[in-house]
């Protein structure tokens, strides 16, 4: 079963004429970055988790689409914990201010 981050970027992918082989989670950014230097493949990452390589003369960096691509993050909490009351309120606004935006 894919992900939907696997399935956004095939879709961005397909979009572009690009049809890549297999898309592969690789848990590890040094070991994705160096199968990129190596050849092997592409891999896609924000621009934040990028910026420690842009001096790699080996990396080409590419924007996937002109209007960038986003993807929902989230947060489990556990449950039967305590915790103290302010996580609680940070907890309720941020699911306040999420809803407002979706």
């Amino acid at each position: 079963m894919q992900s939907g981050t696997n399935q956004h970027l095939r879709r961005a992918a397909e979009r572009k004429k690009l049809l890549p082989a297999d898309v592969i989670h690789i848990p590890f950014t040094e070991a994705a970055i160096a199968m990129v230097k190596e050849g092997i493949g592409i891999m896609v990452l924000p621009k934040w988790m990028l910026r420690p390589y842009y001096e790699e003369q080996h990396l080409v960096f590419k924007s996937i689409t002109t209007e960038g691509t986003f993807r929902r993050q989230y947060l489990s909490v556990l449950s039967k914990t305590r915790w103290p009351d302010y996580c609680d309120l940070f907890i309720a606004y941020l699911k306040e201010e999420l809803m407002r935006r979706d």
